[in-house]
């Protein structure tokens, strides 16, 4: 009887993680489901932004991997204290995602403040469910998800999308004066002209083969290494922008 017992009370404390993070889980999945769908969804276009929805799941097994005690964490063990946290950043976000599209209008989803708001409201559940102690230890797969929200991407790829296309066109036609691999053909650049067993093709290289829509998957999958791995920061953000 004693053993019977000893076994089902280990096992209780595993039932209960898991259904607390399934709660968490289907909590997420129930408020922000268009959200998260449309991230998904965009995985399967070519386009620099369809990178962003392999932030969810980084950032999901980033949580995981940071969910372990560790030493000289913050020693909260107060339920009130995690309400006091999490319920304001529940209600910032719900506010957000039901305000703000009546007074953005378009430009909410033009912007997608929903994606904006998606840590907000991640950091609250998380608080609530779990507490504020492993809140502090995921902190850093909290706010990656704000890598999802693309409107930084899009302001940086408006001003530089063009310049970065032209500077690999000029590189690859110094090249091609060293290497005569192929040949210019007139216009306005971005076309060049390949034999090959006597036959000739045009290639032409535009943006995603200069490797703009590249550039967010290096930077999402960049920095979730950068976080994992061990070291001192610079050297860790050199690698990273090599």
């Amino acid at each position: 009887m004693r053993v019977a017992t000893s076994v089902r009370g280990s096992a209780d404390p595993r039932i209960a993680l898991v259904a607390r993070l399934s709660l968490t889980l289907l909590a997420i999945l129930v408020a922000y489901h268009y959200s998260i769908e449309t991230l998904v969804r965009n995985l399967a276009l070519a386009t620099p932004l369809s990178y962003l929805g392999l932030v969810p799941g980084i950032a999901l097994a980033l949580a995981l991997l940071r969910a372990a005690p560790r030493p000289n964490e913050p020693k909260i063990h107060d339920r009130q204290v995690d309400y006091i946290v999490g319920l304001p950043l529940l209600l910032v976000a719900l506010v957000a995602v039901w305000a703000l599209p009546v007074q953005q209008s378009i430009f909410f989803w033009v912007w997608r403040m929903d994606l904006l708001s998606l840590p907000i409201f991640v950091a609250g559940v998380v608080a609530i469910v779990f507490g504020v102690r492993v809140l502090w230890r995921i902190r850093v797969a909290v706010a990656f998800l704000l890598l999802a929200w693309p409107l930084p991407y899009m302001s940086a790829l408006g001003r530089g999308l063009q310049a970065f296309t032209d500077s690999t066109l000029s590189g690859l036609g110094a090249t091609l004066q060293l290497l005569p691999l192929a040949r210019p053909v007139e216009g306005d650049g971005s076309l060049f002209a390949i034999v090959h067993n006597s036959d000739l093709f045009v290639v032409s290289v535009v943006s995603a083969c200069s490797g703009v829509n590249g550039c967010v998957g290096f930077l999402i999958v960049g920095t979730a290494f950068l976080l994992i791995f061990r070291g001192q920061p610079l050297p860790k953000i050199a690698w990273l922008a090599t």
